[in-house]
């Protein structure tokens, strides 16, 4: 969460992760079951959960 809230591309994101760029577009297009549509949402979100 804190790589994505911190806008780094999903290509960096997911080199740090070692997850391929595929698998952290799924993940940030299942934020939309938390009917989160804009990083600003996500960050608002994530900054209430720490």
């Amino acid at each position: 969460m804190p790589l994505v809230t911190s806008g780094l591309p999903n290509k960096t994101v997911a080199h740090q992760l070692q997850l391929s760029v595929k698998t952290v577009k799924k993940h940030q297009g299942r934020l939309k079951k938390l009917r989160l549509h804009s990083m600003c949402e996500l960050f608002r979100f994530w900054f209430v959960l720490t």
